[in-house]
């Protein structure tokens, strides 16, 4: 059964975490700015015969934490079923349905979303007084507000910020038999890594940036993919949003990387490599 550990960490650890994140993207940005993707080797996973679509009735208007819904802002969870469908995965925690998935980045604090005229991230898996008062102890507006409705005439509505990233990194480390460093470990940082992890068989899960993915730059905010495959100047991508073909979706390899890489700082392709 998935059973994850909570987002919230004590400080120092979540800085170490952060730490190893923000190595990670650099060294995969550095290589894939300097790497000839023109030049790179085929190589494919095993594409599955299908994966859930984010447009499903059972769930498309399923609320998703604090804000929106499972069809508009949960692309994190459904490329952690994609993982969690494989043997390798299954072995280890069973047969994950989606809405445990949904559940477990709700409940565990990975559906991260703020207040509009307000910076700081919250977890909760849905707005309370008590809890957003406790999360703004010296803000003086929020502390004299008696109702929800008071606090977001001052601070704004809730907004989604999306599904964590590290969301993925602890279902990889959770299902290796071996202690993983979130975040390092649980990363690939080199074009080098991608492919091999494709040649062997692992999926590789990777952030998007919408606008450069789409090319389309009314398109915002960012996405979760997977790579299944590289072949000639394209990449075979699972994408939950992708109603075409089963959510099977052919990109140029450029653009792809291109949008992998479009926002410093959360640049991201996850190891599924497991012991």
């Amino acid at each position: 059964m998935l059973n994850l550990n909570e987002f919230n960490m004590p400080p120092e650890q979540h800085q170490t975490r952060q730490n190893f994140h923000t190595l990670s993207a650099r060294l995969l940005k550095k290589s894939i700015e300097e790497r000839n993707l023109y030049d790179l080797f085929s190589a494919s996973a095993e594409i599955p015969d299908a994966i859930c679509m984010a447009s499903n009735p059972k769930w498309a208007n399923r609320p998703f934490g604090a804000v929106n819904t499972a069809q508009n802002s949960a692309c994190v969870c459904f490329v952690a079923k994609v993982i969690l469908d494989t043997p390798v995965y299954q072995k280890r925690f069973g047969k994950v349905s989606m809405e445990h998935i949904f559940r477990e980045a709700e409940i565990k604090g990975y559906r991260l979303w703020k207040l509009a005229n307000r910076s700081k991230t919250l977890s909760m898996p849905t707005p309370h007084l008590k809890e957003i008062k406790k999360a703004f102890p010296h803000d003086e507006e929020i502390q004299k507000c008696t109702t929800l409705e008071q606090i977001y005439s001052i601070a704004g509505q809730p907004v989604g910020i999306g599904g964590s990233m590290f969301f993925i990194d602890n279902i990889i480390a959770s299902a290796s038999n071996s202690k993983m460093s979130v975040g390092f470990d649980t990363r690939l940082r080199s074009v080098e890594e991608i492919v091999q992890n494709l040649k062997d068989g692992f999926y590789v899960p990777v952030r998007v940036e919408n606008s450069v993915y789409h090319n389309d730059p009314t398109r915002k905010e960012g996405h979760y993919v997977t790579i299944v495959g590289l072949n000639g100047s394209f990449a075979t991508v699972l994408d939950s949003s992708y109603d075409e073909h089963g959510g099977v979706r052919e990109i140029p390899i450029m653009r792809l990387f291109a949008a992998m890489t479009a926002k410093e700082g959360l640049v991201c392709a996850w190891n599924t490599r497991i012991k």
